[in-house]
């Protein structure tokens, strides 16, 4: 009896420390910066975004209102890399993503906490960076393992944070 006792003692005390590990794991692509608050490394970049657009594509298809709304604004994305979005250029993959509207940004940031989610085990979720959120980063002693989204006129890069 006591050796049974000790069994499921030990398998409690193993579940627990296994699922509290899983939980404190830190999201991909990502620093922590605060009491789970965690910012990413770097902006969104093209890559990121065309594997957003691929995923959409393939589950709604390339003539849907779906895929349509994850596009970036083609013009300004040409003017500000020489190329069109759709032209996949690998020297340039790792470019921050511009030519989002806000909406866009968190459409993406749910499609990514709902990857990361089926993927990983815990409860993240990923929402376009606050001012104040990139204030903290900055401010945190963190801030030389991120590379900030600059804006620039005419258009806006952006981060993630991600929060457990």
């Amino acid at each position: 009896m006591k050796n049974l006792l000790k069994t499921v003692l030990f398998l409690t005390v193993l579940i627990i420390g296994c699922s509290a590990s899983a939980f404190a794991k830190t999201p991909p692509g990502t620093v922590k910066i605060g009491q789970n608050l965690y910012f990413d490394k770097t902006p969104v970049s093209i890559i990121a975004w065309q594997e957003y657009v691929f995923w959409t594509a393939k589950e709604y298809g390339k003539n849907s209102a779906e895929y349509a709304s994850v596009l970036p604004d083609t013009a300004l994305f040409r003017a500000t890399y020489g190329f069109a979005f759709d032209n996949y250029q690998r020297d340039k993959e790792n470019c921050p993503i511009v030519g989002v509207t806000a909406e866009q940004r968190a459409a993406y940031c749910e499609w990514r906490t709902k990857i990361v989610r089926q993927t990983q085990r815990g409860n993240v979720v990923y929402t376009p960076a606050t001012d104040e959120e990139l204030a903290t980063a900055r401010k945190s002693g963190k801030a030389k393992k991120i590379v900030f989204p600059e804006n620039e006129e005419g258009y806006s890069k952006f981060s993630c944070v991600a929060r457990y």
